[in-house]
């Protein structure tokens, strides 16, 4: 039986997700119905059709069958009167393109707008620059609570432990970001974002643990609106999860996923300016300069792409690394990045990621010397700096 049901999903892990059929599984005389998103000889993990994660042992499993050839998701106007039933008449619920939103009265219909917008532009984005990217097959849903106090009972409740600036996160296994939008919230500005406790990288996955929640940039940077800076880093999270940018369940070099997402936590389409140095993130720029002056050459990138431990050491400067070097590596070497993204979202996730495995497919997509490469990318660096912070300061005395 087992041997069978391995073959089945071998086989099935070979369909492309928009094609990918709806398989179910039967364990303890429960079925559990969803798209394959990966297997091994020991579990398989599925989406369900409302996006959420489900881990299957593969030893309890006593039978497998196709139900259709097609995943097809919960259609959106039943998860959107299923998600007003679950959190009740405080909220009123919002949908917009592909998301469904849940916020305090008067205020879905803002979000709701804003998230669709932050989705239309940053696939646009991702597609211009030939990455290979597919449209989400759930609908994406968000939920904004009205005070801090509601957010941290969800955090709670997904197993987050919340630092004193987290205002938002997306939890992977429930496919949802949550947010808070509380005006009388003062959070700790200039702090950067945390990873979640569950985040193991660089090392072997155990078969029973979890996707780790990604979590907010700190409270907001540079911005009077914090609940809006939140959702827009929140949702390219989201958005990267499920475009195939990232696996839900792997072991995701976290430069990458942070980076991605700072590169487009402005908001405000400053992603679309023509000039580089209009196109970058101010105060991360400010920030990468200031440590940028005991920082050891020719030793940072190889450490940020083998590892995650600089994030956990200093936090504040990798972030702003990560967001440059990503900045980098899409304004001068798009395709090249996205050869590397593909690289990343086509390992099987449950495999361990070692920083040697790490480092060698980075290499094998840039072909670059490591050197040389961290020569250019401070050049750029500092060029940046300059008529960013520059342009900042005019900006300021107008």
């Amino acid at each position: 039986m087992l041997r069978h049901l391995a073959i089945c999903l071998a086989l099935a892990s070979t369909t492309p997700a928009a094609a990918a059929p709806l398989i179910e599984l039967t364990t303890a005389g429960k079925a559990v119905q969803g798209r394959q998103l990966a297997s091994n000889k020991d579990e398989c993990w599925l989406v369900d059709i409302d996006g959420r994660l489900v881990q299957v042992k593969l030893a309890s499993v006593t039978a497998f069958r196709q139900v259709t050839p097609e995943f097809k998701s919960r259609p959106i106007q039943e998860v959107k009167k299923n998600l007003a039933a679950e959190l009740g008449t405080g909220f009123e619920v919002a949908v917009r393109g592909g998301y469904v939103v849940a916020a305090p009265r008067g205020k879905a219909d803002q979000f709701a707008a804003l998230f669709d917008q932050v989705s239309r532009e940053f696939l646009q984005y991702l597609r211009v620059r030939k990455f290979a990217i597919v449209d989400p097959d759930v609908p994406l849903v968000a939920i904004v609570f009205p005070t801090r106090d509601q957010f941290l009972a969800q955090c709670a409740k997904d197993g987050v432990t919340p630092g004193a600036a987290l205002r938002g996160y997306y939890h992977p296994h429930s496919n949802r970001v949550m947010l808070y939008d509380d005006p009388a919230d003062n959070p700790t500005a200039g702090e950067p974002a945390r990873s979640a406790g569950g985040r193991r990288t660089g090392g072997s996955r155990g078969p029973a643990s979890m996707p780790s929640s990604h979590e907010a940039n700190s409270g907001p940077i540079d911005s009077s609106t914090p609940a809006c800076d939140t959702a827009v880093h929140e949702a390219i999270h989201q958005l990267a999860f499920n475009s195939g940018l990232h696996s839900r369940i792997g072991n995701n070099p976290l430069w990458v996923v942070e980076g991605l997402a700072m590169q487009f936590e402005r908001g405000q389409d400053g992603y679309l300016k023509t000039r580089t140095s209009t196109r970058v993130n101010v105060p991360r720029i400010a920030s990468w300069s200031s440590f940028q002056k005991d920082r050891q050459p020719q030793q940072g990138l190889s450490e940020l792409i083998a590892s995650d431990d600089s994030f956990r050491q200093s936090p504040v400067d990798t972030y702003s690394e990560a967001w440059l070097f990503t900045n980098y590596l899409i304004e001068t070497r798009a395709r090249k990045f996205s050869w590397y993204l593909q690289t990343l979202a086509t390992r099987n996730p449950l495999d361990p990621y070692p920083p040697e495995e790490r480092l060698r497919d980075f290499q094998e997509n840039f072909k670059e010397d490591m050197v040389w490469l961290e020569i250019e990318y401070v050049r750029y660096g500092e060029k940046v700096a300059a008529e960013a912070l520059s342009a900042s300061e005019l900006d300021k005395k107008r």
